[in-house]
Formats: structure tokens, sequence, C-alpha cells
């Protein structure tokens, strides 16, 4: 996807920015560059395990792009839910070493309950609800592509739905 591959145990680079998003060609010039150091370089053949990861990580980017475009709903929620999951194990972690001196010892832990109420949240509101909202009411309702749409947009967010529904 990336434009990497591995041929008879080299790095070849192939042209395909065109099927890149925008945001991915930051990416793939920096695996550019090291593909071209990997060549024009002895680490090839002393490193193996990096021109092998090197030739990986490309298709690993470009099955997650994939996935990102063909199934927004399940991607928003997936990552949602586990950035919400992630931070409050390091909310709870944090919270535990500052309070965990005299404490009983089955006291100090990870709340599973509580981290399954952050991961649900996370996937279902922050992921699938605002997914919906504004990527696909807000562009019904304002348009898209100028500065009024933008500015509608905005100015519905803090207004009505800020307020209103995230609070």
């Amino acid at each position: 996807f990336c434009g990497i591959r591995c041929q008879s145990s080299s790095l070849v680079w192939r042209n395909t920015s065109s099927m890149i998003p925008t945001h991915m060609k930051t990416i793939q010039n920096w695996f550019k560059s090291e593909c071209d150091l990997v060549e024009k370089s002895s680490i090839r053949n002393s490193n193996p395990l990096h021109a092998a990861f090197l030739s990986s990580v490309p298709e690993v980017l470009g099955t997650m792009s994939a996935f990102y475009k063909t199934k927004p709903l399940t991607s928003a929620f997936v990552t949602c839910a586990i950035k919400a999951s992630a931070a409050d194990v390091v909310a709870q972690t944090a919270e535990t070493s500052l309070s965990s001196e005299g404490m009983d010892p089955e006291q100090v832990g990870i709340s599973k309950r509580r981290n399954l109420a952050f991961f649900m949240y996370g996937g279902i509101y922050q992921g699938l609800a605002q997914e919906v909202i504004f990527n696909q009411i807000f562009p019904a309702l304002f348009g898209e592509g100028s500065a009024i749409s933008v500015l509608n947009k905005v100015l519905f967010n803090s207004m009505v739905v800020g307020p209103f529904l995230t609070l």
C-alpha cells in the first residue's frame, strides 16, 4: 500500500502516492527515506530485522487505513474505546500510586467496572455518536467547504451540542 515491498531480499520503492491519504504521506516519506538508507547502506545485510520491519510496517498501515475508510463506525468505536480505557488505566494508576500509602493492599488496583464504563462511554459516545454527529449530521445541516459552514458548525457545537448533549 505505502509503496514498500520486499523483492528478492531487497527493499524496492514503488510510486503509489495517489493511493495514499494525505495524512499518510508524511509517514510514507519517512519510510521511503528509511528504505533508501537500508538500500544504500550495510544495514540491510547486518540487520535483517530492520529490513523486515521496514517492509512489513507499510502493509500494516495500509490495512489500517483501509479499515478506517471502509468501516468508519467500527473504527471510531474501537479507537475511542481503547483510548478512553487506556486513559482511565493511566489515571487509576496515578491515583493508586498517590494514595496507596497506608491502604489495604486489596484496595489498591485498577477498577475493572470503572474501566469498562470508560471503555463503553468512549466507544459509544466519543466514537459512534461523534462520528455520526460531525461527519454525517453536520455536513447535511451546514454544508461543507466554506468558511460560513465551518463557522456554523463551530457555533452549533459550542452552543447546542456541547451544553445539551456532551455535558
